[in-house]
């Protein structure tokens, strides 16, 4: 069966990600984030901003979003991020939308 029509070519649905870090994690479909060493939020991605709710998540350390059983995980997890060549998995509860949620982070420097 053949489609009635193609996709138009410049829907901005099917639009390739813009050339940067920021615009390749829209592009990832998931909640990410961009994050100084210290864990200061550079950039959330559209995704990450709706389930977080109305306050902006840039300037916040993620730490401060994880409940504080959570907190010392996630810290050590952004250190070893630092100094590790591969990426470092961490399962956390951050307040999202109001309630507790787990998550499971994969944390990696990028050069």
């Amino acid at each position: 069966m053949r489609a009635s029509s193609p996709a138009a070519p410049n829907d901005p649905r099917h639009a390739a990600p813009a050339a940067s870090p920021d615009g390749y994690m829209e592009a990832v479909g998931d909640v990410a984030l961009r994050l100084d060493p210290s864990g200061l939020i550079q950039y959330a991605s559209e995704r990450a901003q709706r389930a977080f709710g109305t306050q902006p998540l840039a300037g916040t350390v993620l730490t401060t979003l994880a409940l504080d059983a959570d907190q010392a995980a996630l810290r050590n997890a952004l250190l070893d991020a630092g100094t590790a060549g591969d990426p470092v998995l961490v399962e956390v509860r951050l307040r999202c939308g109001g309630k507790d949620t787990w998550f499971e982070l994969r944390i990696a420097a990028l050069p």
